[in-house]
């Protein structure tokens, strides 16, 4: 996928220059019996060659856009890229285009593409298409190109025979072009190290105090292996001897619905051998544009009683739930009709469900990725669970502390340190904690780990900043941000030495565990007397509060602008670890041994010494230098960054810096 667009949506082929040409041609001689009449800007509009970022490293990935400014009734284009081929390599394949159209023209676009019609030069011609109509206004991406940089060096990248038409088939006057030269650096060293713990620009834990409300149960999904072979593997119990499947046709969208109905006696059976916690997994036979499982409430209690995790897997995507944070209550309350009674698990089934979005939600996704300069590495598809009793049906919205599992094969290759899984919440995109693992066959699958449903979609970027250039938390900084957990400071400057205060931690643990954006709970979400409702915090320093990962004062204040040290840094990451479920606590003697490696652990405070004792045997922090901590030290934004990021890895919430 490129831009937001699904293949599906996009007719594409690759022609000779003359074939592309006369296609073009047919196109706009096509458009002139629609008569539409021409409006064309005074100044003409500028077609432009820009990138995320102008520097790229030896080897790595640059996306390139075409784009273009101030278009009225804009309705074909053609255009030549030219390159430099000796520093940098188009990357394509056959069914994954190097090309795609941007969202200016939408879904209905007709491309015509020529890669590599000699060294150096990409032909690409495209229409709105839709057989008439005004054409599109305004400013927006042509088209993406992803190259790979081969030689240190200046490479320039620009655009030659521009051609834009309108709806009326004239040609659009008074265009004009520009280039772009990519800076092609030496390929990035394995990181230096830091001079101790690092952090995150967002608030660590704190000292402790009464926590006002009641964080959720702990109860961590399972995922499946990363390619460090780490996680350990759950028995599988197959249920596919106990499910019925039939094919049908929604009247509605025209898509094809695969139902699966899991028998609950076979199923039953099949339970009756766990002893201990596994996987209860469906493997459903045929074909549809949705896939919905249908499994009774009823066996969904003796799974959660078994510890079992419920696992759909249809072709490349899978789809895995912690039973047990299914609250089947809750689910039946909510069914119970005004006054009625609820429901018994028998009455309920409840729906795993994976289909793709409707296309509004499409067209505003490939909006935003294009507005943030974010590529989208695979098809956006919406995994939810609904439970129905009778007429009315309801949708889980989380689970809780637990993290569901969501598996798709991706559409391209991406760079593990600058891609991450997504959830689209219908305006903006948002971290989720990924996993890439790539196949015998060369083809790359995410595990996307979220307590929550949505739309999900992997995003890839390369984000940098001009001040951290030659600072030696580059590469965790430019990883974080580019996977959607860190921001700059604005005018292109992250200020890797500024000091991080407790509010803005606790928004970065927020994002980098996948809870922004989620509506606080109705009960449960502590408040603090100094966090007001138009704070920019309000909403993560409350999620922060209600999972666990800060606590308040004795006077219910939070100080969210107070600026965080070292040891609370550590004490706030080590609830995170806490929360995932992935590192036991230390015994006694394991943590003396870790603080030892400390040359000043007699002035960490008793409260903050089990935390640091973990995250420094999980390598989450170090000493300095000096083998010190500097406990009483303020976190600086790159420290925390840093301490972030190996926080994700030690818990296998993304892969390991693959340098």
């Amino acid at each position: 996928m490129k831009n937001g667009l699904l293949p599906s949506m996009i007719p594409q082929q690759r022609l000779g220059a003359g074939m592309r040409r006369l296609v073009f041609f047919l196109f706009v001689i096509a458009f002139i019996t629609t008569q539409w009449p021409s409006a064309v800007s005074a100044a003409g509009p500028v077609v432009s060659v820009t990138a995320g970022s102008s520097t790229v490293a030896n080897g790595q990935i640059a996306t390139v856009h075409v784009q273009t400014t101030d278009v009225a009734d804009f309705y074909g284009y053609s255009f030549t890229l030219v390159y430099d081929p000796a520093k940098l390599e188009l990357q394509s394949s056959a069914d994954s285009p190097a090309a795609a159209v941007g969202t200016l023209f939408g879904s209905g676009a007709l491309v015509v593409i020529n890669e590599e019609t000699s060294p150096g030069r990409i032909e690409i011609a495209a229409t709105r298409g839709g057989g008439g109509g005004a054409g599109a206004s305004g400013t927006g991406t042509l088209a993406a190109f992803r190259f790979k940089a081969l030689q240190e060096g200046s490479a320039k990248v620009g655009l030659d025979e521009v051609q834009l038409a309108n709806s009326a088939a004239a040609s659009v006057a008074g265009v004009t072009d520009t280039e772009l030269s990519l800076t092609i650096t030496a390929a990035q060293p394995g990181d230096p190290g830091d001079p101790g713990d690092p952090g995150d620009p967002g608030n660590p834990g704190n000292p402790p105090g009464n926590n006002t409300g009641t964080p959720p149960s702990n109860q961590p999904g399972t995922p499946s292996s990363d390619e460090d072979g780490d996680e350990p593997q759950l028995p599988v119990v197959d249920l596919g001897q106990a499910a019925q499947s039939a094919t049908t046709v929604d009247p509605e969208t025209g898509q094809a619905v695969l139902t699966v109905a899991v028998d609950e006696t076979a199923a039953n059976k099949a339970l009756e051998g766990m002893t201990g916690p596994g996987i209860l997994r469906v493997t459903p036979t045929g074909s549809g544009d949705t896939l919905r499982v249908e499994v009774k409430g009823s066996l969904l209690e003796l799974a959660a009683a078994k510890q079992a995790e419920l696992e759909v897997v249809f072709g490349g995507t899978a789809y895995r739930i912690p039973v047990q944070a299914l609250d089947m209550n809750a689910i039946a309350s909510g069914l119970a009709a005004a006054g009625g009674t609820p429901p018994s698990p028998e009455q309920i089934t409840v729906r795993l469900v994976i289909e793709p979005p409707p296309a509004a939600v499409l067209e505003a996704a490939a909006r935003k990725a294009d507005a943030e300069g974010l590529e989208l590495a695979s098809v956006p598809l919406d995994f939810r669970v609904e439970a129905s009793a009778g007429d009315r049906t309801v949708t889980t919205k989380t689970y809780g502390s637990s993290f569901a599992e969501r598996k798709v094969l991706l559409t391209q290759s991406v760079d593990t340190d600058h891609a991450t899984g997504a959830y689209f919440d219908g305006t903006d995109y948002h971290h989720v904690p990924t996993v890439f693992t790539t196949g015998d066959d060369g083809k790359q699958t995410a595990t996307m780990l979220r307590n929550g449903d949505s739309v999900y979609v992997v995003v890839e970027q390369a984000r940098t900043f001009a001040d951290v250039k030659s600072h030696w938390a580059r590469s965790d900084i430019e990883s974080m941000a580019s996977k959607l957990i860190v921001t700059g400071q604005g005018e292109g400057r992250f200020n890797p030495g500024g000091k991080v205060t407790r509010a803005e931690f606790a928004t970065l643990l927020v994002r980098a565990l996948g809870f922004e954006g989620q509506a606080l709970p109705a009960k449960g979400a502590p408040v603090f007397n100094d966090v007001n409702g138009g704070d920019w915090y309000h909403d993560t320093v409350r999620l922060a509060a209600y999972y666990g990962l800060v606590h308040g004062y004795p006077d219910g204040m939070f100080a969210p602008n107070a600026p965080i040290n070292r040891q609370e840094l550590a004490a706030m990451v080590d609830r995170a670890v806490e929360l995932t479920g992935k590192i036991a606590s230390l015994k006694q003697d394991e943590a003396n041994k870790a603080l030892s490696r400390l040359a000043d652990r007699a002035a960490l405070d008793g409260w903050a010494q089990p935390a640091v004792a973990r995250a420094v045997k999980e390598g989450i922090v170090t000493g300095d230098t000096d083998g010190k901590f500097r406990p009483d030290s303020p976190a600086t934004r790159a420290e925390s960054v840093v301490m972030i990021r190996r926080f994700l890895t030690a818990v296998h919430f993304i892969n390991a810096a693959k340098s």
